[in-house]
């Protein structure tokens, strides 16, 4: 049996401010004047890793469709963060269509 009361809650504001401050401020990383990819790519890196953790890794795929974007584009992307020192490392894994990373910055908790 479906709750109705629960489906007409909102979530609560100080946890939609929290949240909308971390990808912000993750995003912001990319250094200022970035483009926006470059931004949303930090973000979406950053949500694949642990809060305080430096590293993760994901399916290419999987990273393209967060981002909307192409495989070569999302490439790209990786390579101007990694220009730019938000990315200390990105390739690929053992595993062909799996992206590794490694941040500069530490991922903040949310």
């Amino acid at each position: 049996m479906v709750d109705v009361a629960l489906l007409t809650q909102h979530p609560a504001r100080p946890d939609r401010v929290q949240a909308a401050d971390w990808a912000l401020r993750t995003a912001c990383r990319a250094r200022p004047g970035s483009d926006p990819l470059s931004m949303l790519v930090t973000l979406c890196l950053a949500s694949h890793c642990s809060s305080g953790e430096h590293s993760g890794i994901a399916e290419a795929e999987q990273l393209t469709r967060e981002c909307g974007t192409s495989l070569h584009a999302l490439r790209n992307a990786l390579e101007h963060l990694k220009r730019t020192h938000v990315l200390k490392y990105w390739g690929a894994d053992q595993v062909p269509d799996d992206v590794r990373w490694t941040l500069t910055q530490p991922v903040a908790g949310v």
